[in-house]
């Protein structure tokens, strides 16, 4: 039958390992309080419940509870729900490792406080994974989910996380929600390389600190980081080279990073929106910056070196709409790489282009770090020919090639006077005539 502990008060361990309960376990506002336990000596937290390769035909209920230690219910198999509302663990340097646990419905950490690294490797989550509004400190790493299989919604907005969120190669069925949730990692963020989301990604008005990854990723909606924030100190804030994106890829309405936006080989069938975004390049923030240059991380790569001075890189991707900031405050600042990209449609606006040579930023040995590169581009339509964004202008400024040629001279120095690039301006007489 069923195993109630509700309102129960332990001092020291409860060991249910490999339990078998045919009904439901309630443990909802108890307490285990490792105080007054005897010690071991070891360097992780002694161990509030136990529960590994349990067997609970129905729910398993922790809301309210308060535990003192590590958890523990590696390859567990729960056939109803695990729901944990409000819940408190405190295991600074311990875990909550649920690796292996197959649960048949959902698993809600919704108003948790939890101190200690959430481990969720491997498992199986038939329908939802629910966090909302959850505090979890762990440290270096917050959550640990690679290779997660979860049946529905993943959700945790409204949350705030101290080290990263890791799931690489998760396969999510629903969506994939941490809309106004801060993330504070060091260098890393967020790692989902080679993730499946059959719904969308939607991160509004989040807060991440540190690199968000998303290379080979696969999204069946949209992607959305509207009014969202991400700071790195070097490279790319946002890294998704080779995603798909069955949808739009929202990137507008706001949204800002210190760090480059990197979608090299990416397929985005929908819109790409940067309107009214705020994208610099790390490099770009650093010359602003009154604050000392921060020390490189060791065993910086080539491609964090390439993306350092980037603002947006789509090389080789293919895009069906790219929408370009309208407002020249919004332009990004940095270098904007699409060389050999493929785009649909291309609106973008002259207040937006990189200015006149002197007037870019550049490093302290003079090199140019904001500017155009067109090598290789290839779009089948300019929406904006001359990128006026008022209705009322002279005939002259309608003058699209007169215009172009502003757009083409925003490219290096280097490509433009001292080793020309012959491609962007054929091209562009090309699709100007059509």
């Amino acid at each position: 039958g069923s195993l109630t502990l509700q309102d129960g008060q332990f001092r020291g361990t409860l060991d249910l390992s490999r339990c078998q309960i045919t009904s439901s376990m309630n443990a909802q506002a108890a307490v285990i309080d490792m105080s007054a336990a005897p010690t071991r000596q070891t360097a992780r937290d002694p161990e509030a419940l136990i529960m590994d390769s349990a067997s609970v035909a129905g729910d398993v209920l922790l809301s309210s509870a308060h535990l003192g230690g590590s958890v523990h219910l590696e390859n567990a198999k729960v056939g109803g729900r695990i729901e944990a509302i409000g819940c408190v663990v405190n295991a600074p340097t311990g875990q909550i490792n649920l690796s292996g646990i197959d649960v048949q419905k959902s698993l809600c950490f919704d108003d948790a406080d939890i101190r200690g690294v959430l481990r969720l490797v491997c498992a199986r989550i038939g329908k939802l994974l629910l966090a909302n509004r959850i505090n979890l400190d762990g440290g270096e790493t917050a959550i640990e989910a690679d290779l997660i299989n979860i049946g529905g919604n993943w959700e945790m907005t409204g949350g705030k996380f101290i080290g990263q969120l890791r799931c690489p190669g998760a396969r999510i069925d629903g969506q994939l929600r941490l809309s106004d949730t801060k993330i504070f990692g060091s260098e890393l963020a967020l790692r989902a390389d080679g993730i499946v989301v059959r719904g969308g990604y939607f991160a509004s008005r989040s807060l991440m600190v540190g690199l968000v990854r998303f290379p080979g990723a696969h999204f069946g909606y949209q992607f959305r980081l509207r009014k969202a924030t991400i700071k790195v100190d070097f490279g790319a804030a946002l890294l998704a080279s080779g995603a798909q994106c069955d949808r739009n890829l929202e990137l507008g309405s706001s949204f800002e990073t210190i760090g480059a936006v990197g979608l090299d080989q990416a397929r985005i069938a929908g819109v790409c929106d940067l309107d009214a975004s705020r994208i610099r390049s790390a490099a770009v923030a650093r010359l602003n910056s009154t604050q000392p240059a921060p020390v490189r991380p060791a065993g910086t790569q080539a491609e964090d070196e390439r993306f350092d001075e980037a603002a947006l890189s789509f090389v080789d991707a293919k895009i069906g709409r790219l929408q370009m900031p309208k407002r020249g405050e919004d332009r990004p600042r940095g270098i904007v790489n699409l060389s050999r990209a493929h785009i649909g449609a291309l609106e973008d606006w002259s207040a937006s282009w990189p200015p006149k040579l002197k007037r870019r930023f550049t490093t302290s040995e003079g090199r140019d770090i904001d500017h155009l590169v067109l090598d290789g581009l290839v779009y089948e339509r300019l929406v904006n020919p001359a990128g006026l964004s008022s209705e009322t202008h002279s005939r002259e400024e309608d003058r699209a090639g007169t215009r172009r040629m502003i757009w083409l001279d925003g490219q290096s120095r280097f490509d433009v006077a001292e080793h020309i690039r012959p491609q962007p301006w054929v091209y562009l007489a090309s699709r100007l005539t059509e």
